[in-house]
Formats: structure tokens, sequence, C-alpha cells
């Protein structure tokens, strides 16, 4: 591809919108990547704009976005940029053809006709279930083994907006928080993101408990947004939160946070498994100490809540199980129980969980085909978050550090669940914080993608790390 005469072209669409008073621009540069070419302006009451060529070979077909200077995308105001992002495609799509064909394409480009206008993304939270070719780790859809395991090479990787443009900023969940990705499953119009919300906004916690009729909603909760195949269109769900009834008999702090999902291929139903403060009855016994709840669902927005009268599991249960994580039986006194996610795997639910008496030191993996009525272990001390199996080996997105002092995404490999693995860096996240355990490795449309919350960086410099976005990686 030409860049010169990209470049140019850039030049004369923006000279072109300069020449009407209401879209007066100034401070036009261009910056130039190998994968793209940027062209900054300051448009009259409006701000900093960027308007972004992606090179073919990189983003294909060619696209066009204007951002306003946080990086949102301007998808409402139409008024300003749509003539300019209509004449940019046409003369970048000619530009395009005529290279492919070995035109001149300089200053002759025959006028194109308009395109067809896109066809409207309609959000949908209906669930598909079953074979679906191209998927894995999609909860609810068979993995299709014909897929090759995942690139362990950082050059076959990109962030799918850039490292400052979350897929889902925190002030645009439910709770206006946080956006911690819990697991991934297909609905009539795409992949839709089962998550961990908080709330930032709690004037509107309190209309939702009284719009819904009950107390206790919880300010932690579990929701659901809908993705367009590229991600660049979401929809919340309008019931968001859909997992958000604590269970009074025995939480304390009146949280229902989602920490594992998995669907359960016997059942056919999806389970969810959730922590809280264990406190009331026996639970006193171990004040403070944080347990397991579970509730299962068919369709993602309905849940059954099956930990009602005592958790499912607290960390005594666990030590019972195998003591071989525990330095000492002191954290069945004290300690905190939490999950890294669950996968499906010998006809059983593999559920990865761990804690401390103050964090997340320690983590093993039971499993159990009635998750309210039997678990045995599988291993000791192993990585976070729960591994999945691909050929015959267990791949883990794993959070490390990177040589420039930053934090990375890494791929761990073993051949059996219950070791750690070597790590493979495989992108960089540009941000110094790290990604969390909030982490879901997983193939949609044939690609492998790893999806990860990573904190605000505006928040983080301001010392609330709470706030948190979500960022999709992908397979180039």
């Amino acid at each position: 591809m030409n860049r010169d005469k990209i470049i140019s072209l850039a030049q004369e669409i923006i000279h072109e919108a300069s020449q009407s008073e209401e879209n007066a621009i100034s401070n036009f540069q261009i910056e130039v990547t190998d994968s793209q070419i940027i062209c900054t302006w300051k448009a009259h009451g409006r701000g900093k704009m960027d308007l972004k060529f992606y090179a073919e070979g990189v983003h294909s077909p060619w696209s066009l976005s204007v951002r306003d200077f946080n990086h949102n995308p301007l998808i409402e105001d139409e008024r300003f940029h749509i003539s300019i992002v209509r004449e940019a495609i046409w003369h970048a799509r000619a530009l395009v053809d005529g290279e492919k064909q070995g035109e001149d394409t300089g200053s002759n480009v025959s006028e194109p006709e308009e395109p067809e206008p896109e066809q409207e993304w309609k959000p949908s939270f209906e669930v598909v279930v079953g074979d679906v070719k191209g998927c894995y780790n999609v909860h609810g859809i068979t993995d299709d083994q014909s897929l090759e395991p995942p690139s362990l090479k950082e050059e076959d990787w990109e962030i799918i907006t850039d490292t400052h443009n979350p897929v889902v900023h925190h002030s645009e969940t439910v709770g206006g928080r946080k956006i911690d990705p819990v697991g991934f499953y297909l609905s009539k119009s795409g992949l839709n993101l089962f998550y961990n919300s908080g709330w930032d906004n709690y004037d509107r916690w309190f209309e939702l408990r009284e719009e819904r009729g009950y107390r206790g909603a919880t300010n932690q909760a579990g929701s659901l947004f809908s993705f367009s195949d590229d991600f660049s269109k979401k929809k919340e769900h309008p019931e968001s939160p859909v997992l958000d009834q604590p269970q009074r008999n025995w939480q304390g702090r009146n949280r229902v946070n989602p920490y594992a999902l998995v669907y359960h291929e016997i059942e056919k139903q999806f389970y969810c498994f959730y922590g809280d403060f264990a406190e009331g009855g026996d639970c006193d016994k171990y004040k403070g100490r944080r347990a397991l709840g579970c509730a299962r669902s068919k369709d993602m927005v309905n849940w059954e809540y099956l930990s009602v009268d005592k958790p499912m599991l607290d960390i005594k249960d666990i030590y019972d199980l195998d003591s071989e994580p525990f330095p000492n039986n002191n954290f069945c006194n004290q300690g905190r129980l939490y999950a890294f996610g669950a996968t499906w795997e010998n006809d059983q639910i593999y559920l990865n969980i761990g804690g401390s008496i103050d964090g997340t030191n320690w983590s093993t993996i039971i499993r159990s085909r009635e998750p309210m009525d039997y678990w045995k272990p599988v291993s000791g001390n192993v990585g976070r978050p729960m591994a999945i199996r691909v050929k015959g080996k267990w791949y883990r997105p794993q959070n490390v550090g990177t040589e420039g002092g930053g934090r990375g995404i890494a791929i761990a490999v073993s051949e059996d669940v219950r070791d750690r693995g070597e790590n493979h860096l495989i992108f960089d996240t540009g941000h110094g914080g790290s990604a969390g355990v909030s982490r879901q490795l997983f193939a949609y449309k044939g690609k492998w993608h790893v999806a990860y919350r990573q904190r605000d960086e505006k928040q983080w410099a301001e010392e609330r790390e709470d706030y948190r976005d979500m960022y999709i990686a992908r397979e180039k």
C-alpha cells in the first residue's frame, strides 16, 4: 500500500471538511506507523479528534473511526462527521481496488458508488447452545476440536482497539465502577459476556432495590453485555444485574461476586460460583471468612440460588479435601476463599479455587459432577486462573511482568493441569498495573482471544484501583 497516496487523500478530505464554518479544523497532524495512519485535528467546540486509516492486511476491510479526546467513539453525533466518514471510505476503497488492479489511482480516482448501508446490529441475550464451529471455551458451545492451539508468539497477537481505548470502559457498565470478565456465551446476535459488576453510584443502587421490590440488592453482582462480532458495538442487558440476590441466611455483606462460570453439558445449564463473607449460624465460628455460593441458570438471566441456607464451600471444606496447599491449619480460622474460573472436562466441572488470610497466595483445583453434593481434589498448589485443555495440553492466560517494567499477558502451557507450566509472553498490555486474575482465553470465529480487565489509568493514579476497564486481544 502506498502510504503517500493515503496521506495525500487524508489531507484532501480534511481540507474539504475545513471549508465549512461549522466543521472548522485546526492543528492538523499526521502520525504514520506500520499498521495505521492517524490524522489528528482540533475541531472547534469539540476537542481533539482522531481520524484513523488502518493499513490493509492489519484491519480488513478498510475502516475509519472518529474519536474524541478520551478515545471514545463518536457514535451519536453524526451531523459533524458522517460526510467525512463516507467520503474517506469511498476514496479509500477506490484506492485499494485500483492498486489491486494495477491502475493509477493518483488524482484520477473515479467517483465511486455509495456503499451499501451496514445492516443494523440488534443485540440479543437469547442463549445458543450446541455445536458451533470456530468456538472454544465459549460456555454452552461444544469445543471445536479442529482448532489449533493458541499461538505463543508475540507477533501473532494484537489488542483489538489500543492500549488506552478499552472495549468496555467502567463508566459504560451498569454499576459504573468495574468490569471483571467471568465467562462468554453465544447468543442469537453474537458473543455475550457474563461479568462481575460493581457500583459507583449508590443512589442508583438504592433506586434499583426499590424498583425490584426486595431488600439487600447487592452492590457487586453478575451482569451481561452483548457484543457485535468485531466488538465495536455493545449493549448492556436492560435488567442487569441479573445475578444479584444474596442469601441472607449466611451472606454477611450481601454481595454476589461472580467468580466462575461453566456449562454443565449433562444437565444442560450454566453454573455460577460466587463469593461473599459468611456470617450467621455456624459461620460465626469463622468470623470474616469469605465462602463460595452457587447458582444455576438455563438462560443466563433467571438464576436459581442453590446455596440458600449455607455456603456451598468454605475454606475448612477445602482444607479437609486437600491440606497440601495450606502452610498451616490457621487458615481455617481466618482464611478467605475465592474461585478463579472453571471448565468442563471429563464430564465434570473443574473449578480453580484459592485464597489466604488476606489475599490469594494459594490455589488448587477441585472437580465435581454434582457441585452441591460432592467435590474431589485434583491437585495441590497450582497457577490461576483455570486452564483449558486444547489438543492434549493445558493453556492458561497468565499475568506477567515485562522487560520494560510494565505488565503483559502470557500463556502458560503444561502437559498436566496440576503443573504451572512455562510462560510465553503474547502481548504487552501497555499498562503498568496488574491485569488481575479475571482473564478469559477463548476462541470465536476461529480466532483465539484473551479478555482481561485493567485498572483505569486516571483512577489508578488517584489510588482508586477498583475502577476497572475491559480489553480484548486476539490473534491476527
